[in-house]
């Protein structure tokens, strides 16, 4: 998590305004926000937000294959 850049940032938090901002816009009264369909919409909304912030972090590239087998041969190398 702590590896993800500026534009990781972005991407999540656009993506997840966007979503919210479409739950909220086709709602004809505040109280449809509280209807389990909206409910679990946000649930799934924080679900995927939370697993973009652990699954979609990139891999650290000052690690080797030795430390790290993940790491891919065509990953650039370290910068200096």
């Amino acid at each position: 998590m702590g590896r993800l850049d500026a534009k990781h940032w972005a991407v999540l938090l656009a993506g997840t305004l966007a979503a919210l901002a479409t739950m909220f816009g086709t709602s004809d009264h505040w109280s449809d926000l509280l209807k389990p369909q909206a409910v679990g919409g946000l649930l799934a909304q924080i679900g995927i937000l939370i697993g973009s912030l652990f699954v979609g972090a990139p891999q650290d590239p000052t690690l080797n294959a030795s430390v790290n087998p993940g790491r891919r041969e065509s990953d650039p190398a370290p910068k200096p």
